[in-house]
């Protein structure tokens, strides 16, 4: 079923990629938009299911500062590591096509990749929305938040696209140049 899914989605890719403006993204970075939005909903799901429907709300207080305590949840940690594991599987065998053996040592980067991101987009969205967008323009801070977090996860996609390919995915005939070439 999956095979059937991917598919499609490559059938839906290469009409996207009929029109001229869309056709200067490589094929691989529409797979890793794709699967970056499945990831998205299997972490979603799987973080839903544990905390809402099956009542499974085990949290754990790591860190106390003054009245604020610092609190992990379960399931969310279950959920994100499961829906990383899915991104990777499907980033290394349909994204990126790579055929490498070294599953621990590309796992290993894959998360470096996705912790180093995660706080570049938390450093630039707190960067754009106190210091650009939000209180310094007077904008209303739904629509300052909003800029902000596009901005922010837009710069995330590119990046964490441009790192998975050319870092962790990378096979040794690949050059940094070819990451705009369809």
């Amino acid at each position: 079923m999956l095979y059937s899914v991917l598919g499609k989605l490559d059938n839906l890719i290469n009409f996207l990629r009929k029109f001229p403006i869309l056709k200067k993204f490589p094929v691989d970075f529409y797979r890793f938009v794709f699967v970056g939005l499945s990831v998205f909903v299997v972490d979603f799901v799987i973080f839903n299911t544990l905390f809402h429907l099956l009542g499974f709300q085990l949290r754990l207080d790591i860190a106390r500062i003054g009245e604020t305590t610092i609190t992990l949840s379960v399931p969310n940690i279950i959920s994100v590591l499961i829906s990383t594991v899915y991104g990777y599987i499907l980033n290394k065998n349909w994204s990126f096509e790579n055929k490498s053996d070294n599953v621990a040592g590309q796992f290993s980067k894959y998360l470096g990749v996705a912790i180093f991101n995660n706080t570049i987009n938390n450093l630039l969205f707190g960067f754009l929305f106190y210091n650009v967008f939000g209180v310094m323009t007077g904008l209303a801070p739904v629509i300052a938040t909003t800029i902000s977090k596009i901005c922010a996860t837009s710069f995330q996609v590119v990046s964490s696209f441009l790192l998975y390919k050319f870092v962790v995915f990378r096979e040794d005939k690949e050059v940094v140049s070819e990451a705009l070439v369809p």
